[in-house]
């Protein structure tokens, strides 16, 4: 099956249970997901939102999926707030020589206009834990804990971003 849930217009879902579909969680145009578990799908969490949106994912724990938390590099203008939300042993996807495929494998592929992680983890990926890509972002906040252990490549790479807000918390 393509998606497990679909969220459009600002819907919200709590407690569930999403596992083995393409997408496990597909947010467009605002949505809130809390106190979930996200596993075995080939993306966790897809999010699509246009300008001027807000998704929010929060006590939420994303695992063994092909890809944690993909933020499509067109949802510009919007906003993402992740808090406490734990994305690990993300594994990739193959192709036929046993090559895992560049985008997928991190924990957290995050795009927006304004970036706010608080209190999360995305450790044990097959790639990066946390990747966030300016593509019109402006604004990017870590707060609190950010756990980034054992990830093959970065634990956190910030590129081409206008303004990065000071870590009011720590990294480990």
């Amino acid at each position: 099956y393509y998606r497990g849930v679909c969220l459009t217009g600002a819907a919200k879902m709590k407690n569930c249970q999403v596992e083995k579909f393409l997408e496990g969680i597909y947010v467009e145009n605002s949505g809130d997901i809390k106190d979930s578990i996200v596993s075995r799908n080939r993306a966790g969490i897809a999010v699509k939102d246009d300008p001027g949106n807000s998704t929010k994912i929060s006590t939420t724990i994303v695992r063994d999926n092909a890809e944690g938390i993909d933020v499509n590099k067109g949802s510009t203008g919007n906003k993402i707030s992740i808090n406490q939300v734990r994305s690990n042993n993300n594994v990739g996807l193959f192709d036929s020589n046993g090559d895992n495929l560049p985008k997928y494998g991190s924990g957290m592929t995050l795009y927006g206009e304004e970036i706010t992680v608080k209190d999360s983890e995305a450790s044990s990926n097959y790639r990066n834990g946390i990747i966030i890509d300016g593509a019109g972002t402006t604004t990017v906040d870590l707060k609190g804990s950010i756990a980034l252990r054992n990830n093959g490549a970065v634990g956190l790479l910030i590129d081409n971003i206008d303004n990065v807000g000071p870590l009011d918390g720590t990294l480990n």
